[in-house]
């Protein structure tokens, strides 16, 4: 296994602390001279929810939905990142160019995170560890992707004093 990372997979939520750990990923990229693959998953309707939708809904206008939410995402994340470059690497406009590509998809975070890696060297993640105890330092999502590769993963933490 080569040492060498040419392409990170920054896997975010779209949280406060999601802006922590890409700023990490860019800086990291820049002195790896690599690239980022930016990966942020919407989670499948509950079958119960989606239940409850089919009774009212045809099934080509839930298919049409699903592909708006799916496009809102993407539109959202390339504002959410000129912001973010504009904030944190204002006079580095060659920062954004190390952003490869920007992926939403729909699917379980830790499953899609963990396809995606396939193709990169690496993964970065932050960490906001929201859904219960056993999970409080690390998050599930973190703690899945953890279990389940075999790529090198830096988890970014929340900042200390952040909510």
């Amino acid at each position: 296994m080569s040492n060498i990372v040419k392409k990170i997979l920054y896997a975010t939520d779209m949280s406060a602390n999601s802006g922590y750990a890409l700023e990490f990923a860019v800086d990291y990229a820049k002195s790896a001279n690599a690239k980022i693959v930016l990966i942020h998953t919407v989670e499948p309707l509950s079958p119960s929810m989606m239940v409850q939708l089919q009774a009212h809904l045809s099934a080509e206008t839930l298919k049409l939905k699903a592909q708006e939410s799916l496009a809102y995402a993407q539109g959202e994340m390339h504002k959410r990142l000129d912001a973010f470059f504009g904030q944190f690497f204002p006079n580095q406009p060659d920062a954004r160019n190390l952003i490869e590509s920007v992926k939403v998809v729909e699917g379980y975070p830790a499953d899609q995170i963990l396809e995606q890696a396939e193709q990169c060297d690496m993964i970065i993640m932050g960490t906001h560890g929201k859904d219960n105890l056993a999970n409080t330092f690390l998050g599930s999502t973190a703690e899945r992707v953890l279990h389940r590769t075999r790529k090198p993963v830096l988890i970014i933490p929340l900042p200390k004093g952040k909510s």
